[in-house]
Parts: C-alpha cells; sequence; structure tokens
C-alpha cells in the first residue's frame, strides 16, 4: 500500500546529503530516487532538486528549496525506541554535530527537530495515580536524553520515606517515637525499600519490601 502522507523537508542545497546522512542512521534505509533542476530553473541546471529516501520503510522527500524557509521545533520526527539501548543510539546517531535539548527533543546537524522517545513513557504520564504521573513528569523535565528506568523508579518512589511507621505497621508494640523507620532498611534502584524487621520475642527476621505508601511483609516458610 503507498503511504499516503509523506513528510517533506525543506533544505537549501543539503538535501542530499541529509538523506545519506539519516539513511546511515536508521535500519531498513535506502535512497531511492534523486531528481535534478532543469533548465527551467530555478536552482541551477543539473543540481539536486528533489531527493526521494525511505528511512525504516518510511517514505520522506527532501527539496532543495532554497534559504527562505528554515527548521524550527514546531516541526519534529518522533522516534519511538523499543528499548534504552535505541534511545542511547539514536541521541547519539542524530545528535552528532547537533544541539541536544530537553525532554528528549534534539536538533540534527542540519536542524531539524527530533525526538528520540521509549514505549512505555506515555503509559507513566497516563497513569490513573496522578501522583506516580506528577513524578514522572517532573523527572523527564529535568532530563535531556531519556531515561526509561529513571522515569519509572522516579513514578514508583514517595515522598517521606523515611517518615513511614513501618515498625508500627509490623508490630503495634513498637516504639516509632523515632521519625526514621529503622536501620535494616535501605534504598533500592528500584524505587522500593528493602530489609528486614526482628518478629517481637523472636529471632525470626521478617523481610519488608515497600513501594510508596504499601508495605509488603513475608514470613518465610
Amino acid at each position: 500500500m503507498q503511504q499516503q502522507i509523506v513528510p517533506n523537508l525543506w533544505f537549501d542545497g543539503q538535501a542530499e546529503e541529509a538523506a545519506d546522512f539519516y539513511v546511515s542512521v536508521f535500519p531498513n534505509s535506502l535512497v531511492v530516487n534523486v531528481s535534478r533542476y532543469t533548465e527551467a530553473g530555478p536552482g541551477a541546471a543539473g543540481s539536486v532538486m528533489v531527493v526521494e529516501f525511505e528511512l525504516n520503510g518510511n517514505r520522506v522527500i527532501g527539496i532543495n528549496g532554497g534559504p527562505q524557509f528554515t527548521f524550527s521545533e514546531a516541526v519534529s520526527l518522533q522516534v519511538v525506541c523499543d528499548d534504552q539501548d535505541e534511545v542511547d543510539y539514536y541521541w547519539e546517531k542524530l545528535g552528532e554535530d547537533g544541539e541536544e535539548g530537553p525532554c528528549g527533543w534534539l536538533k540534527d546537524r542540519f536542524g531539524l527537530s527530533w525526538q528520540v522517545t521509549p514505549k512505555g513513557m506515555d503509559e507513566l504520564f497516563a497513569d490513573g495515580d496522578r501522583e506516580r504521573a506528577r513524578r514522572a513528569m517532573e523527572a523527564m523535565f529535568e532530563m535531556k536524553k531519556l531515561d526509561l528506568a529513571a522515569l519509572q523508579a522516579a513514578a514508583r518512589r514517595c515522598a517521606n520515606t523515611m517518615n513511614l511507621p513501618v515498625r508500627r505497621l509490623l508490630d503495634p508494640d513498637a516504639d516509632v517515637r523515632t521519625p526514621k523507620i529503622s536501620s535494616d532498611l535501605s534504598a533500592g534502584a528500584d524505587g522500593f525499600w528493602a530489609g528486614s524487621h526482628a518478629l517481637p520475642g523472636s529471632n525470626r527476621l521478617l523481610p519488608v519490601r515497600r513501594q510508596r505508601s504499601l508495605v509488603c511483609a513475608s514470613v518465610p516458610e
């Protein structure tokens, strides 16, 4: 089926160079056709007028139209990446000799804007738990290249973690006047607090993991 919507990119004499660059970055890509100006103008006869190319199966056209129009962030191309390795790859390749921007945006060497985004990010911002969505979005605002694991960890993170009365939840008779939890709980990279709690009057340890305001405990068999 022929592609119905084909992006047309306006260049000032760089269309062929840009097409060759983009084809080198994306897999399954190729230059399809190069058309040249004739004596009818307006470009110099024999110079490149239009370059048709495909990026991973998506048809794109580059036009050498002149200096009248330039790229801006008002239009960008989004690359949706399967994993963090792909994010890293496209961020490095597309941004080479370009300009890094906030929140996964960059300009390439030709001034064209790209968004390099990981799959799963939109789900974080659409989370029904608005606090989780807010924390993820606040984390994104601090980033240039997006880090999905860091966004997920931010969504899970809970403010005032050290003030939750974990010992009271595990043992109603525990003395929780000290605001800290207990020194045997530590923060993991996955956004959970983990550790153990001694059962009253016993040498057995109760494993503890907590996420946000929840405390999960299990007694080994």
